[in-house]
């Protein structure tokens, strides 16, 4: 790795730990920890970060049938079928990640990955709390 990288990707991972910090201790993180783990990611085991993807996949979309979505019956099952088909493509690009050879060490594009889920998992938590 080219050291001119360094204090960025130092930073990255700095504002990632600072995102996931409460998060990997709850329930949800448990379930895509290989996503939101800085080892992993650090360690780039593309195997371990597609089954993650996968297992995420899996968690949104059973948060997902979960959910009664309220209001007007045309844009909530937009809103739904969109949420259904990034569910269904996060859980694809796992299974293609899962199935390569390489390492991709302390890629700073996983940190985005990472981020996402939390996002992802975060925004489920707000819906279902304000729908009960």
């Amino acid at each position: 790795m080219d050291t001119e990288n360094k204090p960025s990707l130092d930073k990255i991972e700095e504002s990632f730990l600072s995102i996931i910090e409460e998060f990997k201790e709850s329930y949800s993180g448990l379930f895509i920890k290989g996503a939101t783990d800085p080892e992993v990611i650090k360690e780039g085991d593309l195997e371990k970060i597609g089954k993650s993807l996968k297992r995420m996949s899996e968690f949104l979309n059973m948060r997902l049938q979960d959910l009664e979505f309220q209001g007007e019956e045309d844009k909530i099952k937009k809103i739904e079928s969109r949420l259904e088909k990034a569910t269904i493509a996060i859980y694809e690009m796992g299974n293609e990640i899962e199935s390569m050879k390489t390492k991709e060490p302390r890629d700073y594009h996983w940190y985005v990955v990472g981020a996402l889920a939390v996002s992802l998992i975060g925004l489920f938590d707000y819906i279902e709390m304000y729908t009960d």
